[in-house]
């Protein structure tokens, strides 16, 4: 459901964002928290709204005021209601879409944690207050979740100070308050307890779409490294995930289904082994007469003359 007095508020300050450019590309400190904001836009897209998969090397926060949108994080597709909100850490792979009948009107916010105007890559070295906002946020999920207003509010209030014509540093701290409200939604133990369900959730995702990779693939000389390429793992990673939730490994997998392909095959046409090995992914019918044998107990041959009559 959405909040038509946010969305009327929001309409109202729409001109206001503008005004926010002020803080972008500066970075102020508060608290031990180094902040640099890189955007803060009001988002009024229509039905034909797309973007396509990509990911940033910074933080990217979207707030859903009305309708819905869909996104798409790790090839994990979500549906955005009004009064919900997520967030994407640096270098997650991201998409999105908006559906075919309607469009949405919400905001969005970027930014990035900044030392010594560098992006910081050592977070331990810092403070504690530094450390734990930045901690959580990264490791955020990428789920929706809903705003009790604490968001919406602290939005609407950011803009109606830059409409009244407030300083740099005034908005800027009233920023580093927004982040740090969102940051409070991750810290609080529901939130955690999701956060720990969607990760098993996603871990399950990613297998199943790399299952989906193999079967849509496996006539092409496909390997072990361009399944884990298109879930956007290295290969280490993934193995330890496919043989965690489906007990066996990447290559047995590729094997099973190039075989289960072939014995339709054997069945139900007269075509000879090397066409067989080549239509499902083998190179060479040697190679492919091994690996049948190896999982099955008998020849292509033999499985061919045993389940002929069964064809018929």
């Amino acid at each position: 459901m959405s909040d038509r007095g946010i969305i009327i508020d929001l309409y109202g300050c729409k001109q206001f964002f503008d005004r926010l450019q002020a803080i972008a590309y500066k970075q102020i400190s508060i608290n031990g928290v180094c902040i640099r904001v890189l955007g803060v836009h009001f988002m009024d897209n229509g039905p034909d709204w797309k973007v396509i998969k990509h990911r940033h090397s910074f933080f990217e926060f979207h707030y859903v005021a009305d309708s819905y949108s869909y996104t798409t994080i790790n090839n994990l597709e979500q549906r955005i209601e009004a009064g919900n909100f997520y967030l994407m850490p640096p270098g997650t792979y991201h998409s999105h879409r908006q559906d075919p009948v309607c469009g949405h009107i919400g905001f969005s916010l970027r930014w990035e944690f900044v030392l010594n105007g560098q992006k910081d890559e050592k977070p331990d070295n810092f403070g504690y207050e530094f450390s734990r906002i930045r901690d959580v946020l990264s490791n955020a999920h990428s789920r929706p979740v809903p705003d009790d207003t604490v968001i919406s509010k602290c939005m609407l209030g950011l803009l109606k100070m830059a409409g009244s014509g407030a300083g740099v540093l005034q908005l800027q701290l009233e920023f580093c308050q927004l982040i740090n409200n969102i940051a409070a939604f991750y810290m609080t133990g529901a939130t955690a307890c999701s956060s720990v369900i969607n990760h098993n959730f996603l871990e399950n995702q990613i297998v199943n779409n790399a299952i989906k990779f193999i079967e849509e693939n496996y006539p092409q000389d496909i390997g072990v490294n361009d399944i884990s390429s298109s879930v956007h793992l290295s290969y280490s990673h993934l193995a330890r995930l496919f043989k965690e939730h489906t007990g066996d490994s990447v290559n047995h997998h590729i094997n099973k289904i190039r075989l289960g392909k072939a014995q339709r095959l054997l069945m139900c046409t007269d075509k000879n082994l090397a066409q067989i090995a080549g239509e499902v992914g083998y190179n060479n019918d040697h190679y492919f007469c091994t690996a049948f044998k190896k999982l099955y107990g008998v020849t292509p041959s033999s499985f061919r003359r045993s389940n002929s009559k069964l064809a018929e």
